[in-house]
């Protein structure tokens, strides 16, 4: 409240970052285990895709390498 009155926006990655900052150790936080999960899955699915796009480059390149 003290931040809203202030006349400034509380982002939701400002508010994730306090919590994370001030939250006591016994607090548990929910969920925990599946966002992991799910945050790994989108990161690996991001590096498969660029992979992919840098296997693509080095296909093409190669072919006009050879004419």
């Amino acid at each position: 409240m003290q931040y809203h009155q202030a006349g400034k926006t509380l982002s939701a990655n400002y508010f994730a970052m306090w919590y994370l900052t001030y939250k006591s150790e016994d607090m548990p936080i929910p969920y925990i285990k599946q966002n992991i999960t799910n945050k790994l899955v989108q990161l690996a699915q991001y590096n498969n895709r660029e992979f992919k796009k840098l296997l693509r480059e080095e296909a093409d390149t190669s072919i006009v390498m050879a004419d």
